[in-house]
């Protein structure tokens, strides 16, 4: 990861620019092009975010993907769901 993330930073003015400036055909000749799709994803707000709490930060969310939780060690589909109110009474 910080072989990934030197390339781009060292390649480019700033980190700043990587994430905000820097064209996808520009990070492609630096990095792969999952991670520049990644970029503009994110710049482009189209990465979900499960929140964080009580000091545990949020994850990003991979649609249709199985999460394995590293801390509890259990899986978690990421299908969008939406609970009932019958939950909350």
């Amino acid at each position: 990861m910080w072989e990934e993330y030197h390339k781009l930073v060292n390649n480019f003015s700033s980190e700043l620019d990587v994430l905000l400036e820097a064209k996808k055909e520009d990070l492609v000749k630096v990095a792969d092009e999952k991670i520049a799709d990644a970029i503009i994803n994110a710049r482009e707000g189209k990465i979900k975010i499960k929140p964080g709490y009580d000091g545990v930060y949020g994850e990003p969310i991979i649609a249709n993907k199985i999460l394995v939780d590293n801390v509890n060690n259990k899986k978690e589909h990421l299908a969008p769901k939406q609970e009932g109110l019958d939950k909350f009474f």
